[in-house]
């Protein structure tokens, strides 16, 4: 189970200009609280990360979505050289009404993106070439149009200390025939009782 930790948004607004004359755009820097490990892989604590998104406008009429991990002084410190991530990344357009709100609109997402972030490396970074097609942001091919583009970014928090309470929670369940709704008849003839909402939960044949 993941919890949402934090989302960041990047408006880039007069998105056609950089697509004529940008090879690189980066957003600025984020931070986002999350758990650490030291050395050993041993949990130690939350301390912010640091984040920034780039994006390269014009790759063959596609663009390239990165998202780069910044190396904090408390990784430095505590000789902290990898960094594991689960995250969303997606991509859409703005609309501002005549009351000035702003309304986003997604064209295209990627969610639970795993990423192992080699912090030893100069700005390591984990993302996609050719995410989305020009032709998706220009409809008719027309790159002079006006486009305000946003990238959503959600990072997501993977705690093993949780799982393992949550499982401890329903293994006793296992053994416990309450409520339960379905029922696993065994090529040796022996019966099973389950709860279809844990094993749905639980596995994606279900």
């Amino acid at each position: 189970m993941n919890d949402i930790k934090n989302t960041f948004i990047w408006e880039i607004g007069s998105f056609q200009d950089y697509v004529k004359k940008v090879n690189r755009i980066s957003s600025q820097i984020f931070c986002i609280p999350q758990i650490t490990f030291d050395k050993d892989q041993v949990e130690d604590d939350d301390k912010t990360t640091l984040w920034r998104l780039v994006l390269y406008p014009n790759e063959n009429n596609y663009i390239s979505l990165f998202i780069e991990a910044i190396k904090t002084p408390y990784e430095i410190m505590k000789s902290i050289d990898k960094r594991n991530q689960i995250y969303h990344i997606g991509i859409g357009i703005s609309n501002k009404s005549l009351n000035f709100r702003y309304s986003r609109n997604f064209i295209h997402q990627r969610n639970s993106v795993k990423a192992t972030f080699d912090l030893t490396k100069n700005l390591p970074s984990w993302g996609f070439t050719k995410f989305i097609s020009l032709d998706s942001i220009f409809p008719g091919g027309d790159k002079s149009k006006k486009v305000e583009l946003f990238i959503q970014v959600t990072i997501l928090d993977d705690k093993p200390v949780e799982k393992k309470k949550i499982y401890g929670h329903l293994e006793k369940w296992f053994e416990d025939e309450y409520f339960t709704d379905v029922e696993f008849i065994l090529d040796c003839g022996s019966k099973i009782k389950a709860h279809r909402i844990i094993l749905v939960s639980n596995s994606e044949y279900f």
